[in-house]
């Protein structure tokens, strides 16, 4: 589930914001994915047997960690989503959304937690994996994801529905027997206030 900075601005401010200015401020996407500090056991360079492809137990195992998303969003556990967030990415993470602006890993953070103030209930979060490319060092796994939630909005008090699915490329490196996720792109990407959509 990916929020984005124009989704925010509308909610607080009553108005569409240009998508130019859009750069997202937080996405349970990238720690609702992991249920622990990081993608391990079976994803090593062991694993592959001497071959770059992604096994179909690479592709289970990270399907997995994307399911538990749901679970972990619905729960609104902000500070456990940051903690392990953190824990699995990369020191040099950086997200970018669809504009090409992008975060550093501790800017997701702050982020995470000031998205969490206004999400007052997750009816929906998903994010399946569409394909595995091998990558140096690692995969290149594009993931689609979709959501629906409400959030207040501090101006009126009132619940707003907010709807939108993504499309990522989330690069997961490979360190030691574990992989760590280094990067997520944003390719595409759409979403609805109130059956609205935001430009």
């Amino acid at each position: 589930m990916i929020l984005p900075v124009s989704v925010l601005l509308w909610i607080e401010v009553g108005m569409r914001v240009p998508r130019n200015v859009a750069i997202v401020m937080g996405v349970i996407t990238l720690v609702g994915i992991f249920g622990g500090a990081s993608a391990s056991a079976g994803f090593g360079p062991q694993s592959s047997k001497g071959s770059s492809a992604a096994s179909p137990e690479v592709r289970k195992k990270l399907q997995v960690l994307y399911d538990k998303m749901g679970r972990l969003a619905k729960t609104k556990n902000v500070n456990g989503l940051v903690a392990v967030f953190t824990r699995t990415a990369t020191p040099d993470f950086l997200y970018y959304d669809k504009q090409g602006y992008s975060k550093d890993r501790s800017e997701m953070a702050k982020d995470m937690k000031k998205q969490f103030q206004m999400v007052t209930s997750v009816a929906t979060t998903t994010n399946k994996i569409v394909k595995i490319k091998p990558a140096k060092n690692g995969y290149n796994v594009t993931v689609k994801s979709v959501y629906d939630m409400k959030a207040k909005n501090p101006s009126t008090g009132k619940s707003m529905r907010i709807q939108g699915n993504s499309i990522s490329i989330d690069t997961w490196v490979k360190t030691g027997s574990d992989l760590k996720l280094k990067q997520v792109e944003i390719t595409r990407e759409s979403y609805m206030i109130d059956g609205k959509k935001v430009d």
